[in-house]
């Protein structure tokens, strides 16, 4: 747990897909366990880790009516404003 926690600092694509899976295999494997066990092992705490949260998100979004084109429509009329505008 400790090395896929690590891998999330490893620059990946969204999600870490792919970094977080070769991590978690390299280590089981390591430790003895066969490959494709060992991928769907990582595979599944993977997605117990991320899908929970995603879809959370997804219903806070629909709960409070919000939607991401509304959002960008917001940000693209109000500028940033301070120092860094």
């Amino acid at each position: 747990m400790g090395a896929l926690a690590l891998s999330t600092a490893i620059p990946a694509g969204p999600g870490s897909v792919g970094t977080y899976e070769f991590i978690g295999v390299t280590v089981l494997v390591s430790l003895g366990f066969p490959a494709e066990p060992a991928f769907a092992a990582v595979l599944l705490v993977h997605l117990l880790a991320a899908l929970p949260p995603a879809v959370a998100g997804l219903g806070a979004f629909w709960a409070n009516h919000l939607r991401v084109g509304s959002l960008v429509e917001q940000s693209v009329k109000a500028p940033l404003s301070g120092p860094a505008a």
